[in-house]
């Protein structure tokens, strides 16, 4: 016959605990959160996020690289009318290609 002991769970302070009021019925020690995540999610979650990393990375540069190119495309003419536009400024210190379509 063996004893069974309950293993000691691990425990953080409480960041909801405010001790000026103690009617708020929050405890100021919690138990520790647990992962729900074994190694293999942790390992395709974190591929997930590398993917997902790439593919902002890579909408950044093809933006930059269409705002580039149709400031290049564009005769003296449209790029004066487009220096002069109240909007321009805002658009091109953001390289927001889709309003300078």
């Amino acid at each position: 016959m063996y004893a069974y002991t309950i293993t000691t769970v691990p425990q953080i302070i409480n960041p909801s605990y405010d001790p000026t009021d103690p009617e708020a019925g929050i405890r100021a020690i919690i138990d520790k959160p647990r992962s729900y995540f074994t190694y293999i999610k942790e390992l395709l979650l974190k591929d997930e996020v590398q993917i997902i990393c790439y593919h902002v990375n890579k909408l950044q540069d093809d933006m930059q690289w269409v705002h580039q190119t149709l400031n290049g495309e564009c005769d003296d003419g449209l790029i004066v009318k487009l220096e002069t536009s109240l909007e321009y400024n805002g658009i091109d210190t953001t390289s927001d290609t889709i309003k300078l379509m």
